[in-house]
């Protein structure tokens, strides 16, 4: 299984006090380099310095434009209580498997890999980007 980046940034846009064109332009120049929309005007972009760049120039065109942008490191973390419910829905759902689903092993392995992880990292240190 490959590894997935688990530095993001979290990206929040107002464009409340602007033309109402920049808030079609600031979604199509977010979702370009892979934006993933986790409400009306919040995102989240890997962290990556092609996107780094794209960032602070969209930023200035926002600010210029009347609005606000503001970015700030997200890390991915398991909690242990949300490992604890992933471990209670896969017991739940091995109960009614009546066919002995084939990704079974990689499930477990995967939970065993989240809890490795999960114990491994510290909580996450905010770090705000312009």
């Amino acid at each position: 299984m490959n590894e997935v980046d688990t530095r993001w940034l979290l990206v929040s846009v107002t464009t409340a006090a602007a033309a109402p064109s920049l808030r079609m332009q600031v979604w199509r120049k977010l979702k370009g380099p892979g934006a993933l929309y986790l409400q009306q005007s919040v995102c989240l972009l890997p962290d990556r310095p092609a996107v780094a760049s794209a960032l602070d120039e969209l930023r200035e065109r926002v600010r210029t434009d009347g609005g606000r942008m503001r970015a700030v490191f997200a890390e991915v973390v398991e909690s242990e209580a949300d490992l604890e419910r992933f471990r209670s829905w896969v017991a739940k759902i091995e109960a009614r498997d009546c066919f002995g689903a084939p990704l079974g092993e990689q499930v477990h392995a995967e939970l065993a890999r989240a809890a490795a992880n999960a114990s491994e990292v510290g909580p996450p240190v905010p770090c705000r980007l312009g």
